[in-house]
């Protein structure tokens, strides 16, 4: 719900992935899909936040 939100109001939005396969997976997928930025790598973090 809080993700939502901030997606809705142009906020960053940040979601590790997860296998397509597993329930507890679905809601960070689904937040990417909406619009959150997908975090692959430690510098991901970094870049969003200009370290």
């Amino acid at each position: 719900m809080t993700a939502n939100l901030a997606l809705q109001e142009n906020r960053n939005v940040l979601a590790v992935p997860g296998n397509i396969d597993q329930p507890l997976s679905a809601g960070c997928n689904e937040l990417i899909s909406a619009g959150a930025k997908p975090v692959l790598t430690p510098q991901d973090i970094l870049e969003e936040f200009t370290i």
